[in-house]
């Protein structure tokens, strides 16, 4: 048992922490902090490790997670780490921003894979943000050729045409022909 699984089993406040914070469920909006003694008292009291392990049980179904992917899909944009470079050219088409005005290089640092077993944890404790990373990457990527397409046909940037769900026109996953 490594101690990352341990501190996992005993931080049940932090699991899919992504999915619940883009639901808008992850922290009290009417109950401060300090009406708590700590912290980890706050998160007991709110969400249980009971609600925890029900959400990851439910999956693709857990209500938290349906939502995340409602808000995620109507954001006019969002980043992919690990696809930084795309991610700026797809930020600066949708925000009709001259890219060469950045001066933006990205040079990653070689960074270590994470070993097997410490990805498998990771995953046990957070189904959620893994299937909602998984959805992002499929939506980004639906969104990169669409402006991909655009850009062949002569548009230079988006800010009026899709919206994303500000002008109504939707922009999920459904949309892919």
């Amino acid at each position: 048992d490594s101690d990352f699984n341990s501190y996992m089993r005993f931080a049940h406040h932090r699991w899919n922490i992504f999915t619940r914070m883009l639901a808008g469920t992850l922290a009290p909006r009417h109950d401060p902090v300090h009406y708590y003694k700590d912290v980890k008292e706050m998160y007991d009291s709110l969400f249980t490790r009971e609600m925890a392990i029900a959400q990851n049980q439910q999956g693709v179904e857990a209500p938290d997670y349906k939502v995340a992917v409602q808000r995620l899909e109507k954001m006019p944009f969002f980043s992919i780490f690990e696809r930084m470079e795309e991610s700026v050219e797809l930020l600066c088409f949708t925000f009709c921003y001259d890219c060469s005005k950045l001066g933006f290089e990205y040079k990653p640092k070689k960074r270590n894979d994470i070993p097997t077993e410490a990805a498998k944890e990771v995953e046990q404790y957070n189904k959620l943000d893994v299937a909602l990373y998984n959805h992002a990457n499929e939506l980004f990527s639906q969104r990169i050729h669409w402006m991909r397409e655009a850009k062949t046909e002569g548009i230079t940037c988006d800010l009026l045409m899709s919206g994303c769900g500000m002008t109504g026109v939707k922009c999920g996953l459904s949309t892919v022909d």
